[in-house]
Formats: structure tokens, sequence, C-alpha cells
């Protein structure tokens, strides 16, 4: 098998990977989390509207700036709740899909014998070259994995997980602040708000930027990796399961190839229909003209 070859192997296996990131995955879930902001905005714009225009007490304790924030941050909120939640959906269907290959090559990774003494730097070298060649991306492979080379995999893999676990503590406790500290008592409730969301949303960005630079690290430099599972990888028994992942991949994309084959041409008929209803409304004005000409010259 060529290097060429072995490169697209690697890299369909990788895409296959139920953490790992697809095109196709990731615009049904911008899709679907389109959606659930839309269905949020228009209950929210209802009611923020209602209550402007109906309670003092609402106008009076929220300013132009609260009152956007009121409008805006649900369907930001359920975008980005319900894209989230569909990705992971969408992956743990691959994921199952996956697990069918467990019975025939999960105890093979048993069968190779690892000895710790053989992963000299010149064994890691190797390792990391062929491992590049045929999954077409790097990684940093270690003779020994410590907690530290795991946390950081967990920070690259999950950051908007880690995000939403570190945020949401973060923003409690700015709000916590703003509504005990003596110091701010002359602040009206709407400015503590503000300020709340203001002083949350810098927090959490900074908190964004440092695991999304993380995460730009592991993609350019790999992901940790001991020298045993990287062996495991580019052995024959974990080749066959990627082609078997490649068999999955094309009978998925050969499914969502019909379908929208069959959705655009649904489409197309009723467009057709309608066409020819227009014309055949046209047709049938044009002949009542004739008509009432005849009766009335």
């Amino acid at each position: 098998m060529s290097s060429t070859d072995n490169a697209e192997e690697g890299h369909l296996s990788r895409s296959l990977n139920p953490m790992s990131s697809s095109d196709g995955v990731i615009s049904e879930a911008m899709l679907s989390g389109a959606k659930a902001a839309l269905i949020t905005l228009i209950p929210t714009a209802g009611l923020t509207y209602y209550l402007h225009k109906t309670s003092i007490m609402f106008r009076k304790s929220t300013s132009v700036s609260s009152r956007t924030a009121l409008l805006v941050m649900p369907p930001l909120f359920m975008f980005a709740l319900r894209s989230e939640l569909e990705i992971i959906n969408l992956k743990r269907k691959e994921a199952r899909a996956m697990m069918l290959e467990k019975s025939t090559v999960g105890s093979d990774k048993k069968l190779l014998a690892y000895d710790p003494e053989s992963a000299t730097p010149e064994r890691v070298k190797e390792l990391t070259e062929e491992y590049v060649k045929n999954f077409g991306s790097p990684a940093r492979i270690k003779p020994q994995m410590y907690f530290y080379h795991h946390f950081s995999n967990i920070v690259a893999t999950h950051p908007f997980k880690l995000l939403g676990l570190v945020a949401v503590p973060t923003i409690a406790y700015i709000g916590f602040n703003q509504a005990t500290n003596s110091h701010k008592d002359a602040l009206k409730l709407s400015q503590k708000i503000m300020h709340t969301r203001v002083y949350g949303q810098f927090g959490t960005l900074c908190i964004l930027g440092v695991f999304m630079s993380w995460k730009i690290a592991h993609d350019n430099y790999g992901d940790y990796i001991s020298v045993e599972d990287a062996e495991w990888e580019l052995s024959e028994s974990a080749k066959q399961s990627r082609r078997f992942r490649e068999k999955i991949e094309r009978e998925w994309v050969k499914k969502n190839v019909k379908e929208n084959a069959i959705k655009q041409r649904v489409k197309n008929d009723k467009e057709e229909r309608e066409r020819k209803e227009r014309k055949e409304i046209k047709r049938m004005d044009a002949l009542n003209d004739i008509e009432r000409k005849k009766i009335n010259p």
C-alpha cells in the first residue's frame, strides 16, 4: 500500500472517530440550532415587547441594553445548547456503529506484547513519522502517559463542556458579588444585572480563548498518545478496523445522498405543479377576458 493510500485511509478513520469533527454533522447541528433559536426568539420577543408596553416597573428596572440582552441571549443560548446536543447525538450514532467491530478486533490489542524498554527515543521518532504518514495528522507519542497528558487531551477534546463547567460558577460568583457588595448598594438592579452580564461575558470569552488556544495547539502538534496505543493503531487489526469504519461511512454518505436526491425531486415536482397551475390560471384569465369583450364590445 502506498503512502498516499495510507494517509487517505488514516484520514478517513480519524474522521469517523466519535470525537472528531465532521462537516455533515456540523451542518445538521447548525440547522437544528438555528431552528431552536428561531422558535425561542418568537415568544421571547413577544414577551419582551408586551412587558415593555404594559409594565411600568419593567421599563424602570431595565435599560435598553438589558432589554436587548433579554431579547438576544435566550435564542443564542438555545442555539448553542441545541447544536451541542445534536452533535453529541449524531456522534453517538456513529460510535454505536463503530462498536460493531469490537467483537472481532477488540481482543487483538491484548495479544500485543508491550515492552516499556523498547520505547527508546529512536522508536518514538519512528512511530511518530509512521503515525503521520498513516493518519495524516501529528501526534505526540510518549513512552509513558501521566495525569497531565490525559488532562491536556481532555481539555482539547471537550473545550465547550469545560467552558460550561468553569464559566457558570464564575458568572454566578460575579452575580453574587454584585448583589451582596455593600459598596454597590447605590446601584439600581438593572445596573447590577448589566455589570454581571458584561463582566460575565468578558470572563467567559477569556476562558474560551484559553481553551480554544489549547485546542489549536493540539490540532497543530497532535494529542498525547502512549507508545502502546500508537503501536496498536498502526497494527494490522487496527487497519482492518479502519476499513470497516470506512465502509460504514460510505454507506452513510450514500444514504444521505439518496435522501437529498429524493427531497430535491419532491421539491422540483412541487415547483413544476405550481408553475403549471399559474400557467393554467393565466390561460383561464385570458379566456375570461375574451368572453367579456365578446359580451361587452
